[in-house]
């Protein structure tokens, strides 16, 4: 079972066709968002982040059991290639009416990220899922680069994915490289809104392969952080993703 985050290039509402759906509802103050990518840039942040105030400024929409599979996911992974298992997508409802210069009303932010990251380990705890695991691209003749993570980012797969729509196909030396994903700004001509940048507002040089590898490392770092020391503490719910879907 994999389990993938993305941006939404929709508005911040609920739309039903992720298994996990979040959208800000709440607001931000410029010194909120600042104290959160302090935390970001702290190796042990995750203890320090405001988790139940973070939480309350969220709309967090489960739409099934967390085990079926759906049309909506990354291109070449809808699956987990060793055993077909389903990949559990966890998007972000954000990004509408954003351009490569412009993100939008509802940008993606740090404090998008942590909940990103919060929702995900709770999701690998309910589905014993190790957050860590990583599988040779060996496995499935469509991956080009490895390893490749459990829990990783639609722009990472994206550059993990041999991409045909480059010319020259799988034979290509640019799609058997890391050039291309298809998040926006990776200059691959199927771009679409992908989880690239952990918070565009903050980022100076741009949307590209390296902060896209960069995002996803980081938010697998935390899942694991986040996992493996904060959700088995008394009182720790992370918003009631253990219950039914919302209704």
């Amino acid at each position: 079972m994999l389990v993938t985050g993305h941006w939404s290039a929709s508005p911040p509402v609920r739309l039903r066709a992720y298994h996990v759906e979040f959208a800000l509802t709440g607001t931000f103050t410029p010194y909120d968002l600042h104290n959160l990518r302090l935390l970001h840039d702290n190796p042990n942040g995750f203890w320090l982040v405001p988790w139940a105030t973070l939480g309350q400024q969220f709309a967090i929409w489960k739409n099934d059991s967390l085990s079926t599979p759906n049309d909506y996911g990354t291109w070449d992974l809808n699956t987990d290639p060793r055993d077909g298992s389903s990949n559990i997508e966890v998007a972000a409802m954000c990004m509408d009416r954003a351009t490569t210069d412009d993100f939008g009303d509802n940008p993606y932010t740090i404090a998008h990220a942590w909940i990103h990251a919060g929702i995900i380990a709770r999701i690998c705890q309910l589905k014993s899922i190790d957050s860590a695991e990583s599988f040779p691209t060996s496995v499935a003749a469509q991956l080009q680069n490895g390893p490749i993570y459990v829990v990783s980012t639609h722009g990472e797969r994206a550059i993990q994915t041999v991409d045909y729509g480059v010319p020259g196909g799988a034979a290509s030396s640019q799609a058997a490289s890391d050039e291309f994903g298809y998040f926006v700004g990776s200059g691959d001509p199927d771009s679409r809104w992908d989880l690239a940048l952990l918070d565009p507002a903050y980022i100076s040089n741009g949307v590209n392969v390296a902060n896209c590898k960069a995002s996803a490392s980081w938010l697998r770092s935390q899942v694991h952080n986040i996992k493996a020391n904060l959700l088995n503490r008394p009182g720790v719910d992370f918003w009631g993703l253990d219950g039914p879907e919302t209704p």
